[in-house]
Order: structure tokens, then C-alpha cells, then sequence
């Protein structure tokens, strides 16, 4: 069982593990059944530290055996950044002249 709270250790979740593959289908499954941001957004933590999207969560190096059999997960959800009015124009002129690496 997953147990998911954000940083300040509100409860968001209980899920059970055996419905997800890795941390990418954690992320869609607490956007769709939760209401969290879409997955861009949100960053799952382990003790601390940031999960890749890629990781098993039944991996032996994130999963602790214990009796409880419950893992405690935090999410931290990323706010967006204002762009400027100059950094909006570049965007434009990039995306005009088909300059990729820019856009």
C-alpha cells in the first residue's frame, strides 16, 4: 500500500501498489483519480528524495519490507513561472523562424 501526503503531511492517498508499475502511472493516477496536476507537475519524494519517473516502485532499493507492507510517499506539486513579456516575444520569433533548439 502506498500511503501519498504532501510535504506539510496532509493525507492525499492511500493506493494500492499492486495497481502501478512505476512512479510515471503513480503521477497519472493521482491526476486522474485525485485531482492532483498532470504528472509535468508533480514530484514524488522517498525520505527526501525525488523519484525518477521511471522508477519500479517495487524495486528492493525504494521498498522496505515490513509488516505494515505500507510505503510512505510525499508529492510536492510544482507551481508555474511568469514569463516576461521579453522571454514571451523570443518564444514567438523562435517558433517563426523554425528555430527548434531555441523554442
Amino acid at each position: 500500500m502506498l500511503r501519498i501526503t504532501n510535504l506539510s503531511g496532509t493525507h492525499l492517498a492511500n493506493i494500492p501498489l499492486v495497481e502501478l508499475s512505476d512512479v510515471k502511472a503513480l503521477k497519472q493516477q493521482l491526476h486522474k483519480q485525485h485531482g492532483l496536476p498532470p504528472r509535468f507537475r508533480q514530484r514524488i519524494l522517498d525520505e527526501g528524495k525525488v523519484l525518477d519517473d521511471g522508477i519500479k516502485l517495487e524495486s528492493p532499493a525504494l521498498v522496505e519490507v515490513t509488516s505494515s507492507s505500507v510505503m510512505d510517499l510525499q508529492v510536492l506539486i510544482l507551481e508555474f513561472c511568469e514569463a516576461s513579456e521579453e522571454q514571451k516575444d523570443q518564444l514567438w520569433d523562435a517558433a517563426d523562424e523554425n528555430f527548434v533548439a531555441e523554442a
